[in-house]
């Protein structure tokens, strides 16, 4: 082998390198302030496709409206370096002028307060733009444009991280109190759901069980008042894994009804035995409910996780 193709093996492999650092947004929630018509879904700015033609159906679009916004949550936390934005390219470019890209935890205002990295300037129809800044702390990436009567459209949004930055969220309900409207049997404790444990083998001990009763319910109490921002089930799997469909998960400060009555944030549908899901929401509250309306019902879970990002 000559010198030469040494040196060419060696800057092709230093360029893999560098263009193998993940866009972690791929994939992610994603949610904007409104939805301009069928080709506008929030999702489209981060489906890994840069086509800048509206038409062609790859880009996000609000209303009219004041402040729009369109939001990405990552699915942990990471230490962001930069964000890069590809822009309309059959009309219209000079809407996006003034966007502000924001990161961090919170949701106050739809997550519109959290820390300014970034100032998109002038950008050219079907431009992309790389927005480099320091290091910044966050689950949420946020593109805001202030003012009345404005349009926010994004082609394409790729976020970036520290590859070795990224912090999984705490499960929060680990060691908390939990309840449920009845226990089966000794190995049907409440407390079996947030174990840590998610064996889904009801007689291996790490799963709950209800009577057989109307309405039956879990409940786990936080040490705190959280933004939770989602909860993950794991369900039965060595039967039954039917009952829990039609459980509703609820979360709030109140116990009227036992904590029933708390907002709905997400219902269970089909969940193969032993399957685990994790349902992505945004609700405030101390207690999480898995609540399963009707008669003659059994609700067994053999794990639930429950996340949130800081109440601010």
């Amino acid at each position: 082998m000559t010198l030469t193709v040494l040196l060419l093996l060696t800057l092709l492999s230093g360029a893999v390198a560098a263009v193998a650092k993940e866009n972690i947004a791929i994939g992610a929630k994603v949610v904007q302030s409104s939805t301009y018509d069928e080709l506008a879904d929030a999702e489209h700015a981060v489906d890994g496709n840069s086509d800048s033609h509206y038409l062609n159906g790859s880009c996000s679009h609000t209303n009219y409206e004041k402040n729009p916004w369109l939001r990405v949550e990552l699915p942990s936390i990471y230490n962001i370096t930069s964000v890069t934005i590809t822009n309309r390219g059959d009309c219209c470019g000079q809407r996006i002028h003034g966007a502000q890209i924001r990161i961090g935890n919170s949701l106050n205002n739809n997550g519109n307060r959290n820390k300014l990295v970034a100032l998109v300037g002038f950008l050219q129809k079907g431009a992309t733009k790389k927005y480099s800044f320091k290091a910044t702390e966050g689950r949420f990436v946020n593109i805001f444009l202030p003012g009345k009567e404005k349009i926010l459209t994004l082609c394409e949004v790729q976020v970036f991280a520290d590859e070795e930055s990224v912090h999984l969220p705490e499960n929060i309900a680990v060691g908390s109190r939990a309840v449920q409207s009845s226990t089966f049997n000794k190995l049907a404790d409440a407390e079996h759901a947030i174990d840590g444990n998610s064996d889904s083998h009801y007689f291996r001990g790490s799963c709950t069980h209800t009577m057989h009763e109307k309405d039956p319910w879990w409940r786990v109490e936080l040490p705190g008042v959280y933004l939770v921002t989602s909860v993950t089930i794991t369900n039965r799997g060595d039967c039954c894994g039917f009952r829990i469909i039609g459980a509703q998960i609820r979360v709030g400060n109140s116990l009227k009804n036992n904590g029933n009555e708390n907002k709905l944030v997400a219902t269970v549908g089909n969940l193969e035995n032993g399957a685990e899901k994790t349902y992505n929401f945004t609700a405030e509250g101390r207690f999480v409910n898995i609540f399963l309306p009707g008669e003659n019902k059994i609700l067994t879970v053999c794990e639930v996780k429950v996340f949130a990002g800081k109440n601010e």
